[in-house]
């Protein structure tokens, strides 16, 4: 979950509530919740409460608001109605820090080619909202140079392996963001988690990469190869040591900035980061290409050359 779900709707408490609205009794609702992922996982110190297991417990007002009143960790008390303890900083290995290794690139590594023809008939994922899914499009380009230009409303997508294994780069077309005149990336992208771009201009798409790799990962919005909003996610590049609170009012900013420049999706870094997912239909993208995932094979995205 986002940190600005957590703060704005909960978390497994959301759950527990709906659960009792739709009418799930509660008792079988809170089980379902905890002791049953417990038994799952084969966790013996998530077992229920017994002489010898860890004193762990929430209390929570009553069992439809499912409002937390009281947190016990390991048998002593971290919560009750405020933090009762100070949460001291974590300690991460340095291997987790500064993870975003990717080759500089530039813009003739990103580009898309299709030699002998003007225009192009192209594939183009589209996204789609609170979705998952995308949807196989397929639009007319022109072609400059030999070079594919996206349509209007169409952006650049683009993969770039951030492991430092060998720096590969999947280039695509992908429709549905809205917004013009800059880059959207992050480096949470399932299920390899490698740098996604989607931009309609290629400066700012290397802009972006940059601006990742130095912030140690995240997610950038850039406009004219400057950064307009980032939410730095340092560890691994998909997690923050910082409070919840202030990576929730990055990333509202960072949408904020979004919508002013032409967005139009409510959450675009969900829909981002599920655009390389590339066992869910119909197209995605991935550091090795393009992905028809009902065929599953990488494709090129120029259907066609046209005169």
């Amino acid at each position: 979950l986002s940190p600005e779900t957590i703060r704005d709707l909960g978390h497994v408490d959301r759950i527990l509530r709906r659960a009792v609205e739709l009418g799930m009794d509660p008792v079988d609702a809170v089980v379902s919740a905890t002791l049953v992922p417990a038994l799952y996982i084969r966790d013996p110190w998530l077992l229920p409460l017994r002489p010898g297991s860890y004193g762990s417990a929430v209390v929570v007002d009553d069992l439809s608001s499912f409002k937390v009143n009281t947190v016990i960790l390991e048998g002593e008390v971290w919560f009750r109605g405020r933090l009762t303890k100070e949460i001291g900083p974590h300690r991460i290995p340095p291997d987790f820090l500064m993870s975003v290794r990717v080759p500089d690139l530039e813009p003739e590594d990103l580009h898309i080619r299709a030699d002998g023809g003007s225009r192009a008939r192209i594939l183009v994922i589209g996204a789609q909202e609170d979705d998952v899914y995308t949807e196989r499009l397929v639009e007319e380009a022109e072609v400059e140079d030999g070079v594919v230009l996206p349509p209007r409303g169409v952006h650049y997508a683009f993969v770039v392996e951030r492991h430092g294994v060998y720096g590969g780069v999947g280039r695509g077309f992908v429709k549905g963001f809205g917004f013009s005149g800059g880059a959207l990336a992050g480096t949470v992208a399932h299920d390899s988690h490698n740098m996604i771009v989607v931009s309609d201009d290629l400066e700012d798409a290397l802009a972006a990469m940059r601006i990742l790799r130095e912030i140690g990962g995240g997610y950038a919005l850039v406009a004219d190869g400057e950064p307009v909003a980032t939410v730095r996610l340092e560890v691994a590049g998909l997690m923050s040591d910082r409070p919840m609170e202030e990576v929730a009012e990055d990333v509202d900013r960072l949408v904020s900035e979004y919508r002013s420049m032409g967005g139009t999706m409510g959450n675009p870094l969900h829909t981002l980061s599920f655009l390389s997912l590339s066992v869910i239909p119909a197209l995605k993208i991935t550091d090795k290409g393009l992905v028809d995932v009902r065929e599953f094979r990488i494709v090129n995205p120029v259907l066609e050359v046209l005169d």
